[in-house]
């Protein structure tokens, strides 16, 4: 896992956040996505960086975060999830 990546607060404003980018871009250069993270430092979703910078500052940042993602639990065997892959062949 690499640390080289941008963290939000779940409960900031856009304008907040952008300001975080800004101060966090300089010693990451991984920016496409933005990483959220909640008030117990767990993960809790993730923002385009396209979306963060083309939204209005009144806009929720919580209507920006995608907490929707295909997940293993890291006590998963890698049998259990190779298995639970879906394969959907190219027509």
């Amino acid at each position: 896992m690499t640390t080289n990546c941008i963290t939000l607060r779940e409960n900031i404003t856009v304008k907040d956040a952008m300001n975080e980018l800004v101060r966090q871009a300089e010693e990451n250069d991984n920016i496409s996505t933005l990483f959220v993270v909640d008030d117990t430092d767990c993960s809790y979703g993730a923002i385009a960086l396209k979306d963060l910078i083309t939204t209005r500052s009144y806009v929720p940042l919580e209507s920006l975060i995608a907490t929707s993602f295909p997940y293993v639990y890291a006590t998963e065997t890698i049998d259990a999830c190779m298995n639970s892959l879906k394969i959907i062949p190219k027509t």
